[in-house]
């Protein structure tokens, strides 16, 4: 984790990015966020929103999902943008808080791509003030409902975290609700 009172450039959220390639995941469980049950020692959750009903609300929300709007800014930044779903694909997460912003990074860890399930997971890298896997991933049911999925296993990464957990855990579950915000507002409870 890097820490600054300043905003990030490109040109530096880029090489601090490029200095951290070699890193390894943070846990031992890739992919974990497929399995019914979470790996032990981790705080879990699952969350899940309806976006619409129909096959133009997956499309939007497949849409969606692939500009990362799930990420609420202005206080989470993503570089580089657009970042493509691709296996394997780092990325830099800034968060801009209390007046400081923080860097972590990630990595794609497994695509999801079938008739009605899209998505993909990051997995947490040395440098994130978390350890653990998201899986973020929309999902169309039998009746044609479209739901967007946050599911993740976690637990601090950094001391700071660690001392500030109830504050780290109120700010995930913040990042959930504005996430599902902004997929709302954008996928406009779409029904055919």
């Amino acid at each position: 984790m890097k820490i600054s009172l300043k905003k990030p450039t490109p040109e530096q959220l880029k090489k601090w990015l490029d200095a951290r390639k070699s890193e390894d995941l943070t846990y031992a469980f890739p992919k974990a966020t497929q399995d019914k049950e979470f790996p032990s020692g981790f705080d879990h959750d699952r969350n899940a929103c309806l976006l619409g009903v129909g096959d133009i609300a997956y499309k939007k929300a497949k849409e969606a999902l692939q500009n990362w709007v799930m990420f609420p800014s202005p206080w989470i930044t993503l570089f580089p943008p657009p970042i493509p779903f691709e296996e394997g694909k780092d990325v830099a997460l800034v968060f801009h808080l209390f007046g400081v912003y923080f860097y972590s990074n990630a990595r794609i860890v497994y695509l999801i791509n079938e008739a009605n399930r899209f998505g993909f997971a990051y997995g947490t890298l040395q440098s994130h003030i978390e350890c653990g896997e998201e899986a973020f991933f929309i999902e169309r049911k039998e009746n044609g409902e479209v739901w967007l999925h946050i599911q993740a296993f976690s637990h601090p990464n950094h001391w700071l975290v660690w001392l500030g957990k109830p504050v780290a855990r109120y700010y995930q579950r913040k990042f959930i609700r504005d996430g599902f915000a902004a997929m709302k507002q954008v996928c406009g409870k779409a029904e055919d």
